[in-house]
């Protein structure tokens, strides 16, 4: 099994809005620029079904488009989010 050593990065509180005109906050771990927008990598929270008849806290990670499924939390920074360094194509290339 293969360990990495390099530390999660830290994420930062953001509301995400899902369908059916429902909004959590989740974590934003990361951003993504593409030529036509920036992606955001969030973990809403949720539940999963553990060993037997358990019900653990999950985490589902998505990238998700700003700002048509994002918004700010109020007074939170978002400076020190990781972004990629480079403009992404919008579209992948088979």
């Amino acid at each position: 099994m293969t360990t990495s050593s390099a530390p999660e990065p830290i994420s930062v509180p953001i509301r995400v809005l899902l369908p059916g005109d429902q909004e959590v906050v989740a974590h934003l771990w990361s951003r993504r620029q593409l030529r036509d927008g920036w992606l955001y990598e969030v973990g809403p929270r949720a539940y999963r079904n553990g060993p037997g008849d358990s019900v653990e806290p999950a985490e589902y990670r998505v990238w998700v488009r700003v700002p048509q499924h994002v918004r700010p939390v109020e007074g939170v920074s978002y400076d020190a989010s990781v972004s990629s360094p480079s403009v992404l194509p919008s579209e992948p290339h088979a």
